[in-house]
């Protein structure tokens, strides 16, 4: 590890960590941050960023050695819960970190403000996913605050997106590409029956329409999936997307427990199910389907018939 490196690592460790863990955590991260981001070509680049502003924007490396950590503790049950913790600390300092230099985002520190919310993003929604909730209440709590920290913290980088999509990072957000393709074909019919049910005066509310505009980009993920279907990285990344995708409207519906709004995450459940051997993922699309199948009541049942279905073909 060269000089300017070593001087990197210890810059962005601090006090939580002493330089010999945070060395191992990156050095874990250079080997293995292509897996835990869903990446087909490599994540030098997000290293490379994280480094490079470790002093301007150190909430980027902070963050990078938090995920490497998180990742840990699925590899090493002995020194899980310590991996826990030390994850957690980073992350927290990460967040504390950007949150006193967020009002001064700029044309230098756009690039690692944006990796900081998706690589933040990954992180708090697996914490929120893996975490066995008891209730459907339990987790709807749980997911709308992911769902609010992680879209204000995106919101930050908005106004860059252009620029962001022109930098040393588009060849990381293929998925982007594959979306304006689906865009000009129809939509798929995966959906049709909820959609319809919805629409029915029966179930007709005034959250409704924000309803609709999350099922639509449901369909649009399993849309985007359809085009590459060799490729490893679109359709998590496409499930990843829909948090920040979707209508605030939407999210309101989900924190008051709308009905209709608690079935169209039951569809949110089975698109992660199909991705499922994605870490972030793993098996919590499937208790998440169940789980929401045993609370909106036997009405619903069969406009469920899809994700219920997808636990038998996946």
């Amino acid at each position: 590890m060269s000089t300017e490196l070593t001087v990197d690592v210890a810059a962005g460790i601090g006090a939580h960590l002493d330089e010999s863990k945070g060395k191992v955590f990156l050095h874990y991260a250079m080997m293995n941050m292509s897996d835990f981001m869903a990446l087909q070509s490599r994540a030098q680049p997000v290293i490379d960023a994280a480094l490079e502003n470790s002093f301007k924007a150190p909430y980027l490396l902070d963050q990078v050695l938090a995920l490497s950590a998180l990742h840990l503790l699925t590899q090493d049950v002995v020194q899980a819960s310590s991996f826990r913790r030390q994850a957690t600390e980073l992350q927290t300092r990460a967040l504390g970190l950007f949150n006193k230099a967020k009002d001064q985002i700029s044309e230098d520190t756009y690039v690692p403000t944006f990796l900081f919310s998706s690589l933040l993003g990954l992180h708090v929604l697996h914490e929120t996913l893996c975490q066995r909730h008891d209730t459907l209440a339990e987790f709807v709590e749980d997911f709308v605050s992911y769902l609010r920290l992680h879209r204000g913290v995106r919101a930050i980088a908005a106004k860059y997106w252009h620029n962001i999509l022109h930098s040393d990072l588009q060849p990381l957000m293929y998925t982007k590409v594959v979306s304006e393709k689906t865009e000009e074909e129809a939509s798929g019919e995966d959906t049709r029956h909820l959609r319809e049910f919805l629409k029915s005066s029966s179930t007709s509310s005034t959250s409704t329409e924000a309803c609709l505009s999350a099922l639509d980009r449901i369909q649009w993920v399993l849309d985007i999936t359809k085009q590459e279907p060799s490729r490893s990285d679109v359709g998590p990344h496409a499930v990843m997307a829909w948090p920040l995708v979707i209508p605030d409207e939407y999210i309101e519906a989900l924190y008051e427990h709308r009905p209709e709004a608690l079935v169209v995450l039951q569809f949110y459940g089975a698109i992660i199910h199909r991705h499922r051997e994605f870490l972030i993922f793993g098996h919590s699309g499937s208790f998440l389907i169940y789980l929401v199948a045993r609370t909106v009541g036997s009405f619903w049942q069969y406009a469920l018939a899809w994700p219920l279905q997808s636990l038998r073909d996946v």
